[in-house]
Formats: structure tokens, C-alpha cells, sequence
């Protein structure tokens, strides 16, 4: 049956032509919304009568720039932190503390999870300095899932900091070695597991 087309030839045809006639109109500069409206593609949703507007040869300006909206704060303390941030605290105005809580990434192995704990820490003070909303002192509180000797699992704290606004004021953030963050920080509690061997 050498003549004889077969559906799945004709469905093919089909979509080839129907993709030909796209990028014909693409290049063109039609529009899909021209097409739908003088019948060459189903309308998607019903609308009251569309007027034709032939397409010029002109392209549409396709680098118009959107203004981009403002970061929240929790989004702005967020960015460039490996973990996750679960929860942002503020003892407003009593104290001005904030609180930070955050999953520690993991990093597959001890001393990358620990380096990451690390560079997270900075990245939070450094974006919660950068933000310039005013504070006295900023907590800072990690987990990880962890597993016990019976192999019970459960995502515990393992790091605590507390960092002064004079602590964070002294910090030098374009020469400050991450690996000096639990040193300088004013109280620390850091499971062995972040510290390494």
C-alpha cells in the first residue's frame, strides 16, 4: 500500500504545515491573538468581536523593562543564604532584637555543611547590616535533621549565635574570613558536627 496515507502520516503533515504557518507568522510579525481572530486558530476563550488590526512590519519592542518590585525585608535577608530561612523574629520596639531561624543547607558532607552554616551566618548579618533597619543585638538560630545512634531522625538546633550592633559595626566584609564567625560572635553554641575536625 505504497499510495495509501495512513493516519499517523496525516496527523504528522498536519502538525508540520500548522508549525510552518507559525513560524511563518513569526517572522512576519502576526500575532497569535490575529490568527485567532480571523479563524486560522480556535479562540481559547470566548470574547466579544475582535477587530482585525493588520500586523505591521514593524517588531514589537521586546526590551521594555518592568520596574522590579522592592524586596521584603525577609526577601532581601534571605538572598545569597544557602539554607533556608524559616522564620524572621523582631522584639519590636522594646528591645530591637532580631531573630533568625534557618535549615542549615546540606552539603553532603560534615565539613561542607559546616562551611555552609558559616557562610550563612554571614550572609544573614551582612544583608540584615545592609538593610538598614535598626536593631540591638541579632540572634541567629540553625537546624539540621540529625540522627541518632538508633537511627531516629529529627530536625534539631545545632547553632546558636548572638551578635551585638557593635559586633556587627567591627566586621570588615570585604576582608572578613567566614571561618572567624563563631569567634567573634558575643555567645555561641555550636554542635561538634558544625566545627569539623
Amino acid at each position: 500500500m505504497k499510495g495509501k496515507m495512513t493516519g499517523k502520516k496525516i496527523v504528522v503533515i498536519v502538525l508540520l504545515v500548522l508549525a510552518g504557518l507559525f513560524l511563518g507568522c513569526l517572522c512576519l510579525g502576526v500575532s497569535i491573538e490575529t490568527l485567532e481572530g480571523v479563524g486560522i486558530l480556535p479562540t481559547t476563550t470566548e470574547s466579544p468581536t475582535k477587530t482585525v488590526v493588520p500586523s505591521t512590519m514593524t517588531p514589537e519592542p521586546t526590551n521594555t523593562l518592568e520596574p522590579s518590585p522592592t524586596p521584603t525585608f525577609s526577601e532581601s535577608i534571605q538572598d545569597g543564604v544557602l539554607g533556608k530561612i524559616t522564620q524572621i523574629q523582631f522584639d519590636y520596639p522594646a528591645e530591637k532584637n532580631i531573630i533568625v531561624r534557618f535549615d542549615i543547607a546540606d552539603l553532603g558532607t560534615r565539613n561542607l555543611i559546616g562551611r555552609g552554616a558559616k557562610l550563612d551566618v554571614v550572609e544573614i548579618l551582612h544583608n540584615i547590616k545592609d538593610s538598614g533597619v535598626e536593631y540591638n543585638l541579632v540572634g541567629i538560630s540553625g537546624s539540621f535533621t540529625m540522627k541518632d545512634a538508633y537511627g531516629n531522625v529529627e530536625n534539631s538546633k545545632i547553632l546558636g549565635l548572638v551578635f551585638s550592633k557593635e559586633t556587627i559595626n567591627k566586621i570588615q566584609w570585604d576582608n572578613f574570613d567566614y571561618n572567624n564567625i563563631y569567634d567573634i560572635s558575643d555567645y555561641s553554641e555550636v554542635h561538634p558536627e558544625l566545627i569539623g575536625d
